[in-house]
């Protein structure tokens, strides 16, 4: 009779184990399925705040607006720059090995990373729909 306890107990052990691997990897995939679409997003924020940078550097604003231009233009060209520098800190800060944690540490982690993406993900979406409009009203002088 202790035997089959032992089994049944030892059989619920694995399929514990492996729900517990597959929430893991189920989270993980969220996260990096995030990680790429922000990296996609990248791309778009960077054209974004090269152009934006160089037309500061060339300073030919439309002489009515100049100033508020110039202003909106420095604003956005800090915000794309910061939602760089967010995704930069996070990809040097994520560490996707987490062996000898416990299920419930590791779920943590992973949920507070998903947390930090997606922030990640609403700060970067946001500066590049401004910097898009402010750059869809420059006018040449």
């Amino acid at each position: 009779m202790k035997k089959v306890w032992l089994a049944a107990f030892a059989c619920l052990t694995v399929v514990a184990c492996n729900n517990d691997k597959a929430d893991e990897k189920k989270l993980m995939d969220d996260i990096l399925a995030t990680h790429d679409k922000v990296m996609q997003a990248e791309d778009k924020a960077m054209t974004n705040k090269i152009v934006i940078d160089s037309l500061l550097k060339v300073d030919k604003f439309a002489p009515v607006d100049a100033v508020n231009q110039k202003e909106e233009f420095k604003t956005q060209s800090a915000k794309l720059s910061a939602a760089d520098e967010a995704m930069e800190n996070w990809m040097h800060k994520f560490d996707p090995e987490y062996k000898g944690k416990s299920h419930d540490d590791v779920m943590k982690y992973l949920a507070e990373q998903k947390k930090q993406i997606m922030h990640i993900d609403s700060l970067l979406n946001t500066s590049i729909t401004q910097s898009t409009q402010v750059l869809s009203k420059y006018k040449k002088p």
